[in-house]
């Protein structure tokens, strides 16, 4: 069902139809590339996403759900990680090119930190250094970083793109030190990342006790 510019009336329809009553043998949800955060005038309106991950969050069998390249916002972003982390067969999330900030990336700090069943999130290209709160563009990553830190599961991130920036490394490299699950680590295309990104880095190419190796690559 993706890119075929659905909107949240779709989602509401779309509600009906994967209910674990009605659709018990879904695996894999792929929605990405619609519009499920506006209707069809292009009006904001999270009314279908929020019956949808309604419907999603007591579902016991999907594995995988591609929201990417939905215009969600942080709100929304917070609709879906609620849901997400109640859906215990869950092991990929992609919200990738849709407009997360700092404040979504608060989310699904707070929603995931002690999940134990999600394996892959994909965060590729949301503004995740955008803030206006205290911390300014650090204000996300060091969300994410608490969460790499107490997460005892996922493997695999990917914030390639999200203006991912030297400051931000330092408190992956912190978190480094005591996660050994998260065995890669995706930063291409994140223009901010110097030398004094090497910390973080290193850590992220060293490996794990888990006999994985961290894989990232600076932009």
């Amino acid at each position: 069902l993706c890119f075929n510019e659905l909107h949240s009336e779709a989602a509401k329809l779309l509600a009906e139809c994967v209910h674990i009553d009605v659709c018990p043998g879904l695996l894999t949800l792929d929605l990405g590339g619609n519009i499920l955060s506006e209707d069809t005038r292009g009006d904001h309106d999270p009314s279908g996403l929020r019956a949808l991950t309604k419907a999603l969050q007591s579902h016991t069998g999907v594995t995988a759900l591609n929201l990417r390249d939905n215009r969600l916002g942080n709100s929304e972003t917070s609709l879906v990680c609620a849901a997400a982390a109640q859906m215990l067969a869950l092991r990929a999330l992609d919200l990738s090119e849709n407009l997360i900030s700092a404040a979504g990336a608060a989310a699904v700090q707070e929603h995931f930190w002690a999940d134990t069943h999600l394996v892959h999130l994909n965060l590729n290209g949301n503004p995740l250094d955008h803030a206006t709160g205290r911390g300014g563009k650090v204000e996300g990553f060091r969300g994410l970083a608490t969460m790499v830190d107490q997460n005892i599961t996922l493997t695999s991130l990917c914030l390639a793109g999200t203006g991912f920036h030297d400051n931000a490394a330092h408190f992956f490299d912190k978190a480094f030190k005591t996660n050994t699950t998260l065995t890669r680590l995706e930063l291409f295309g994140n223009d901010g990342l110097g030398p004094a990104s090497g910390p973080a880095q290193q850590h992220a190419g060293r490996g794990g006790s888990g006999g994985g190796s961290h894989s990232s690559r600076g932009g």
